[in-house]
């Protein structure tokens, strides 16, 4: 099912963000940021309940004009949904931020199939074809930025997290490409968060307790975001300690790599 509230022509001059996943932690934290800098929003989630009640915070707050749209970005129907609520009207939004995702703690064998491809195809398929469809528009428009968040968890196998590792290496690949593909037009940065405050431990079913590093604030890793989004860096690792280990796992043996994360996510 899919739900968009009544549409109001941007007024912002800074244009309208699109920000995915955008009922709590990471997507949430991007759209009252933006609100705040002046930015007009359509935010996309599956809760619309709880996003219409941002949105009104946000309108009260800021006076920006708030869109909220109810689509499953796991399917073709939400995907082209969100396209079509962004670009009608002849609008061509100045930024999309690519949050909505979730994980599974699990080895691969004794996770439920449909689930994993569910993950893939809002983890990977979505930010590709969102990303294409934004980017070739903000490009004949001359202006836009791309943010896709992918995570920690790209520079490394993850076994017993494996899949979502996985998805989000892709994230970061594609993203670094597209980056260099899109050049000065169009800004683009995959986003690399560690250990969050957010929903996605819950649903990932991650033992918050065995986390080794301090968790970051979701405020905290959308302003290194668009710090890193407005110096036009390819990718930006938020915090000191989780970029050392991302460097890390570059030199170390990959063998050890694996047996750390593993430890890391089995726990």
């Amino acid at each position: 099912m899919v739900r968009v509230s009544p549409v109001n022509p941007p007024t912002s001059e800074l244009g309208e963000a699109v920000v995915t996943g955008a009922s709590e932690g990471i997507g949430e934290a991007f759209a009252r940021e933006l609100a705040a800098r002046g930015y007009d929003l359509l935010l996309i989630a599956r809760r619309v309940e709880r996003l219409e009640g941002i949105a009104a915070d946000l309108r009260s707050k800021h006076g920006r004009t708030i869109r909220v749209l109810r689509a499953d970005l796991a399917t073709a129907e939400g995907v082209n949904a969100t396209s079509h609520a962004a670009f009608e009207g002849g609008r061509v939004p100045t930024l999309l931020v690519n949050n909505a995702g979730f994980g599974l703690v699990a080895d691969t064998l004794d996770s439920d199939e449909s689930r994993l491809v569910e993950m893939m195809r809002l983890n990977m398929e979505a930010v590709m074809v969102l990303s294409h469809r934004f980017g070739r528009a903000m490009y004949c428009a001359g202006r836009g930025g791309i943010i896709n968040v992918a995570s920690t968890a790209a520079f490394q196998a993850c076994p017993g997290f494996g899949t979502y590792a996985a998805t989000k290496a892709f994230v970061l690949s594609f993203t670094e490409a597209l980056h260099h593909e899109l050049g000065q037009r169009v800004q683009v940065l995959a986003l690399c968060p560690g250990y969050t405050i957010s929903g996605f431990h819950r649903v990932a079913g991650l033992n918050e307790s065995s986390m080794r590093f301090r968790p970051m604030t979701a405020e905290t890793v959308v302003d290194e975001a668009l710090n890193a989004l407005r110096l036009r860096r390819p990718f930006r690792v938020c915090g000191i300690a989780n970029y050392i280990t991302a460097l890390a796992v570059r030199v170390l043996p990959r063998r050890w790599v694996r047996v750390i994360a593993a430890r890391l996510f089995r726990n």
